[in-house]
């Protein structure tokens, strides 16, 4: 890839290595697609493909392409970014092989939840979402992060804690209780783990990646609510849930980023 600093795209897929790692050794497989990115000068480097995996708005696009008129499918996939609850349940059932994939969504989903709300992952919109045949839920792009949210005029586009809409629940079927405890088993053991990885944030800060900084590495103890016991971080955790089901500005952005491209 030519154009993009590629470095923090490397050090966030380094970290949610180490995040698989930890909830390897505690049980918890999550189905973490951690694909290969490596910088190799300036403003280029090589990220590796991922295989059989759509991002969530073609698959809002390949949902009408039996449409001739590219502005009356454009149309329609604006329509079903936002109000599409079966889009991703519709899509899994056609490509893969039904529970295993219900199964590997609902884990995956979980992990790549608490990682990039761990992360302050910003700028996600449904171009950098993306999921396998198999039932792999994963996030690409990670241009910003440790809160570095996207702003437009002033007003604050990523209000939601993390991505979660109603058309990933429906896709989850009735798995919804199985994704809150995966959430909840997921950030305990980033909380156990918190040292780790603030100092490994800590040692990439002579790299020079714009949005690491020393101001910037309290982000990580504030969203692992250090500051909580176990019950009250996992009692907000499951208020943060609620919060990003029901944030509706993550579905406009979904839309709105169709409607602009």
């Amino acid at each position: 890839k030519c154009g993009d600093d590629l470095r923090q795209d490397q050090l966030t897929l380094q970290l949610l290595r180490v995040m698989d790692d930890l909830w390897k050794s505690a049980g918890l497989d999550l189905k973490v697609s951690a694909y290969a990115c490596v910088s190799t000068g300036h403003n280029i480097g090589f990220i590796q493909v991922v295989d059989q995996a759509s991002t969530l708005a073609s698959i809002c696009w390949d949902r009408h392409r039996h449409r001739t008129s590219r502005r009356v499918r454009k149309a329609a996939a604006v329509k079903t970014a936002m109000w599409g609850k079966a889009v991703l349940t519709d899509w899994l059932a056609h490509k893969s092989a039904g529970d295993d994939a219900t199964a590997t969504f609902v884990v995956s989903c979980a992990g790549y939840c608490v990682a990039t709300y761990v992360l302050g992952v910003g700028d996600r919109h449904n171009d950098n979402l993306m999921l396998t045949e198999s039932g792999r839920f994963l996030h690409i792009d990670f241009g910003h992060f440790l809160g570095h949210f996207k702003t437009y005029c002033g007003y604050k586009r990523e209000r939601a804690p993390f991505v979660l809409t109603p058309a990933m629940v429906h896709a989850m079927g009735d798995r919804f209780d199985t994704f809150r405890a995966k959430c909840v088993a997921a950030f305990s053991v980033l909380r156990a783990n918190a040292s780790l990885l603030i100092t490994l944030l800590q040692l990439a800060l002579s790299s020079g990646i714009p949005e690491l900084t020393p101001d910037t590495i309290p982000w990580l103890a504030t969203s692992l609510m250090l500051d909580l016991t176990d019950d009250q971080a996992t009692d907000k955790l499951n208020a943060l849930i609620d919060v990003a089901l029901a944030t509706v500005t993550t579905r406009i952005n979904h839309a709105t980023h169709i409607l602009a491209h």
